[in-house]
């Protein structure tokens, strides 16, 4: 059954009884359907479908050898639609697993966070990121700085814009849009100027 039946699957609102048909199914193929329908069903939030197809896989775990791209698939997704139990039980499994922690899979785990709200979380795996041997790249601090302005802190997002430069991290334009836009819903049209001309001096 190709991955490309998950997405069908949730692009036409086909009954959740054809999802949690999937429970049933062994072979190592369809394994990949249920992480499209995760996939689609966390874009549009459905948590609750989420959490059957989830507890299904996990049900199941024994059968399958979890892998960084499923796992990050996993993590991005439960964040996006709120799961912040489910999203940090696949981060622990990865470290149980012995699955390696690269920019990648932070990144993933950041996104997850953002995207679920919990900022202060997110935040705190820079610093771990920063204790260790993974060094956050310019993906990172978009992310942060996006979940820091969606939360109202547009100054510690420039204070993230500003440690870009201290550890050599280039922004691109995401960054400059993403601060621009953030000043000028607040009305801050100073800054928002003075970013837009150090964006096209970049």
């Amino acid at each position: 059954m190709p991955k490309r039946f998950g997405r069908f699957i949730c692009r036409d609102r086909i009954p959740i009884a054809v999802i949690e048909s999937l429970r049933a199914v062994k072979d190592v193929e369809n394994l990949g359907v249920s992480f499209a329908v995760i996939e689609s069903l966390g874009a549009v939030k459905d948590v609750e479908n989420v959490r059957i197809v989830a507890a299904a896989m996990k049900a199941n775990r024994s059968r399958f050898q979890l892998t960084a791209s499923a796992c990050n698939i996993l993590i991005k997704n439960f964040g996006r639609a709120g799961m912040v139990d489910e999203l940090l039980d696949i981060w622990h499994a990865m470290k149980e697993y012995g699955i390696q922690l690269d920019i990648f899979a932070y990144n993933c785990l950041i996104d997850g966070l953002v995207n679920a709200e919990c900022i202060e979380a997110a935040e705190n795996v820079l610093v771990t990121m920063n204790q260790g041997r993974v060094s956050p790249d310019v993906v990172t601090y978009n992310m942060l700085i996006k979940g820091v302005c969606k939360a109202g802190r547009v100054e510690a997002a420039i204070e993230y814009f500003r440690q870009m430069e201290i550890v050599n991290c280039f922004p691109d334009e995401i960054t400059f849009v993403t601060l621009i836009q953030a000043f000028h819903s607040e009305r801050r049209y100073d800054r928002t100027l003075s970013l837009f001309q150090e964006m096209i001096e970049s």
